[in-house]
């Protein structure tokens, strides 16, 4: 796996209604995006869960708002994690899917924007509206294979450019 400097895997805020944020550098150097939403800044936590008490309409109305911060995605895709092994591969899409029991999602596909859910972090981590430094290795572990696979998939898209001249 690649080595990679922890401070390249901080997420930067962005500005805008959804609380997320970014790893910089990744769109211009590797074309994606990889990123986490947070909580907010409001009383009530920006929830994206799928399973959790709030009314089904207010968190549809959330996903909606994210899609929409993030322009050029035509698709979004969206797995239940099960903390197995089970990773799905998805082609050109439009509009929302949410497949049940996917760990990740592979794609070649441009405007895909491919999502995984996960628990939310401990209060303590809400009150100080910081990203949580126990979940940094996980974090970086991730990012790391991502940028792994994209290693791989640029090494076959040189190979078959070479091949092909």
């Amino acid at each position: 796996m690649p080595e990679i400097a922890a401070a390249t895997l901080r997420e930067v805020p962005v500005d805008g209604v959804v609380p997320r944020f970014e790893v910089p550098g990744w769109r211009a150097r590797h074309g994606l995006v990889a990123g986490i939403t947070g909580r907010g800044p409001g009383p009530v936590d920006y929830d994206l869960g799928l399973w959790s008490d709030a009314p089904v309409g207010e968190v549809m109305s959330r996903w909606r708002a994210f899609q929409r911060a993030l322009p050029g995605f035509d698709a979004v895709i969206l797995g239940n994690q099960v903390h197995g092994v089970a990773v799905e591969t998805i082609g050109p899409s439009r509009g929302w899917i949410q497949i049940d029991g996917i760990d990740g999602w592979v794609t070649t596909a441009r405007g895909v924007l491919l999502n995984r859910s996960v628990r939310p972090f401990s209060d303590l981590d809400a009150k100080q509206r910081s990203l949580p430094d126990a979940n940094l290795s996980r974090r970086e572990q991730c990012y790391a294979a991502a940028v792994e696979i994209i290693e791989i998939i640029n090494a076959a898209k040189e190979r078959r450019s070479c091949s092909s001249s």
